[in-house]
């Protein structure tokens, strides 16, 4: 323990004067009152000292170095933040450690200057945005009656008031603060902008708030029924993922360090990757006998379909692998034949492999791309569209993938501009239709 974290200790030990137990929100009472609920409600007292050594003490110290005998939401708050970007900027266990106990720390401080008592066990969200007066008490009625009713289980209720709460956020960010403003061109509107922030689940929240809407019309909030601006149905939203270009993928590779084994095993697992468009799995479960060096072939049965899967072994690719096994795997009786840096040696996982590219995509700066890579299937989806551009017939190309059926080529088809062009049809005229043919 270092002398500063022990002189905070000792004032934290310091009896209380009276002057301080009487004031209500003094911050040596109030920490000292936590404690103690700490202590009654069984908590132990190694971990009540890191709390104290690494919560309570700096809570008490910057609220001294302002001057404050009260406690103070904004110094508490500019605290969790300091904790916050350094956790961020220094990546290590202990510092995401100390900024959970800071935060854990204000969260027992505030809820017993609110209520009297501490809950150990909940942590509520940092900085939770509250709804104005009027949208809050709506919200709170609405929920109690849909429980009574049982229209929603209480254990679905947290769900039901986030969708619902998203879309009051938006009215109030429209400048929006009463129902009595609402119209259908408003509510269309809020609910187009809120779905842009949906990747999935958007046809059950706008579900939730045509509900709440519904509630509000029924009970006579609202002289209108709203409900009906908010859509029925919801397309499914559809995400293109182009894959590496070829620069990116040339990148990628010559941020392998071929001098060091490691770097031959990425290498070598990239190339794999980048020439035969194999999953991340069948990469990682590949073994020494699925190569046939003669014929230049891989043969194996996919980890995700069962179904087995023959590939010619591209001269590049075949020589990176040679490079690795030769010169730089470890000598070991495990058949795989990419296996883990340290002992005990053994083959490596597909988790691995998605963390080889995460720290290759940084190497070679393809983190801050307008389009962002979206891991080791960028490889696979690089190698079906140059499959595509190449002129493959579909039937070849889902063969060559190992899909099950053709449909699974649809994405593949998607991000190929050029033959989509092809796709596209004639727009006609307005005097031309309907005339002869």
């Amino acid at each position: 323990m270092s002398d500063e974290v022990a002189a905070g200790n000792n004032q934290l030990q310091c009896e209380l004067t009276k002057d301080e137990i009487s004031e209500n929100n003094n911050i040596r009472a109030l920490i000292w009152n936590v404690k103690n609920e700490l202590h009654r409600i069984g908590i132990t007292d190694s971990t009540i000292e890191t709390y104290q050594s690494h919560g309570f003490y700096p809570v008490l110290r910057s609220h001294i170095e302002h001057g404050l005998i009260q406690y103070s939401a904004e110094i508490t708050s500019k605290l969790y933040i300091e904790a916050q970007k350094n956790s961020e900027q220094h990546k290590t266990r202990s510092n995401t450690v100390k900024r959970q106990i800071i935060r854990k720390t204000i969260a027992l401080l505030e809820d017993y200057l609110a209520t009297g008592a501490i809950n150990w066990k909940y942590l509520p969200s940092y900085n939770l945005r509250k709804l104005c007066g009027e949208y809050s008490r709506l919200l709170d009625c609405y929920c109690s009656e849909a429980i009574r009713t049982g229209a929603v289980k209480e254990s679905y209720l947290t769900s039901v008031k986030g969708s619902i709460r998203s879309f009051l956020f938006e009215l109030e960010d429209a400048n929006i603060y009463t129902f009595k403003m609402l119209t259908f061109k408003t509510v269309s509107d809020r609910v187009t902008h809120m779905a842009q922030r949906y990747t999935g689940g958007l046809s059950t929240a706008l579900q939730k708030v045509r509900a709440f809407l519904k509630y509000l019309y029924s009970s006579k909030t609202t002289e209108l029924d709203f409900s009906i601006a908010i859509p029925e149905f919801v397309a499914a939203r559809r995400k293109i993922c182009p894959g590496f270009s070829e620069d990116e993928i040339e990148a990628l590779r010559s941020a392998a360090d071929r001098t060091t084994p490691l770097g031959k095993r990425d290498y070598a697992i990239m190339t794999l990757a980048a020439q035969t468009g194999l999953r991340a799995c069948d990469v990682a479960s590949l073994k020494l006998e699925n190569i046939n060096w003669r014929l230049n072939e891989i043969r194996i049965v996919q980890k995700k379909t069962g179904r087995a899967l023959a590939l010619p072994l591209p001269i590049e690719c075949g020589n990176a692998i040679a490079e690795y096994i030769l010169t730089a795997r470890p000598k070991c009786s495990d058949s795989h034949v990419f296996l883990c840096e340290r002992q005990p040696f053994r083959e490596i996982q597909s988790k691995s492999i998605e963390n080889i590219m995460v720290r290759h995509i940084s190497k070679a700066n393809l983190a801050g791309a307008t389009i962002k890579p979206q891991g080791f299937h960028s490889f696979r989806r690089a190698y079906g569209k140059r499959l595509l551009e190449a002129g493959t017939p579909l039937d070849m190309l889902s063969e060559l993938l190992g899909h099950e059926d053709m449909d699974s080529a649809k994405p593949y088809i998607a991000v190929d501009e050029t033959g989509l062009k092809f796709c596209a049809l004639n727009l006609v005229t307005p005097e031309k239709v309907g005339g002869p043919v």
